[in-house]
């Protein structure tokens, strides 16, 4: 199995001359601290759970499926699809491995944002289906105005997991922005699935540290805490990193606390042969 992964994400990826500072990071975002804690870094930003957010990014989302955009990212509009090639080819090669079947759980996946962007690509599968999983108001706002019978959201994995067995886990740019990352990582690894992560900051000399991140207010005004994570840390126990890739956001370093935004795409050892 392992073999068969890499030769097609061999096939599937194509060079990629990474684009500097695109997204978020290209708009300006900026860092404070380190900070002690994550609770001392709670205590100087806003927060991610504001209304104005989801706002935000359910007017966008609604522009992209009425083909008024072609896409969206962090609630800013696309007038092009910003694909992220070693995900595609992830998903691709989770649908090969599987007879052609791609089931995707979307962990922190706003309102659908990653499935927008892939969906020219998911007919070329035999079946599929996209969970995302969010917060209970982003969740909410994704049932009332996007679920069909393809994409679907839940506001936690038990409850996704009561009606999906995912073959593939999608983690793009969420672990970061966690309090605990490894409790979840640990419950998303029991479904065996393969796991791409994506757009995630990896401390490069393997200390965490944590930070706040500010949102430039031409996008919204909002700040939350940050944690650059060890590469170590974000492969769960009985997996084996198959692949490591650069996100298109590259390097930066803040007071000497050097991280480069980084993808993974992760697979259980026993599917090895």
């Amino acid at each position: 199995m392992r073999l068969q992964i890499k030769n097609i994400i061999r096939n599937l990826v194509p060079p990629i001359v990474f684009r500097a500072l695109i997204g978020l990071l290209s708009r300006q975002n900026k860092f404070e601290g380190p900070f002690k804690s994550w609770e001392e870094a709670v205590e100087n930003s806003s927060g991610y759970d504001q209304d104005l957010i989801l706002d935000k990014v359910l007017n966008s989302t609604m522009k992209v499926m009425s083909g008024d955009a072609a896409g969206e990212r962090d609630s800013v509009v696309l007038d092009e699809v910003e694909y992220t090639w070693p995900v595609t080819s992830g998903l691709m090669c989770a649908a090969a491995a599987n007879k052609g079947r791609l089931h995707v759980l979307d962990f922190g996946g706003s309102l659908g944002s990653a499935y927008f962007q892939n969906r020219n690509f998911l007919g070329f599968t035999t079946e599929f289906s996209w969970s995302v999983i969010e917060q209970p108001h982003f969740a909410g706002a994704g049932r009332a105005y996007i679920q069909d019978e393809n994409i679907k959201f839940y506001d936690s994995i038990s409850k996704c997991l009561l009606e999906n067995t995912p073959n593939v886990i999608l983690l793009g740019g969420v672990l970061q922005y966690l309090k605990e990352p490894s409790p979840i990582l640990g419950a998303l690894a029991e479904t065996g699935a393969l796991i791409i992560v994506d757009r995630t900051p990896i401390s490069d000399n393997a200390d965490e540290f944590i930070l706040v991140q500010k949102v430039p207010a031409s996008i919204y005004p909002a700040s939350y805490p940050i944690r650059i994570l060890n590469e170590k840390n974000i492969i769960p126990a009985g997996y084996v990193k198959v692949a490591k890739f650069q996100s298109p956001e590259g390097k930066m370093t803040k007071k000497g606390c050097s991280f480069t935004w980084s993808g993974f795409i992760l697979e259980p050892i026993s599917n090895q042969k």
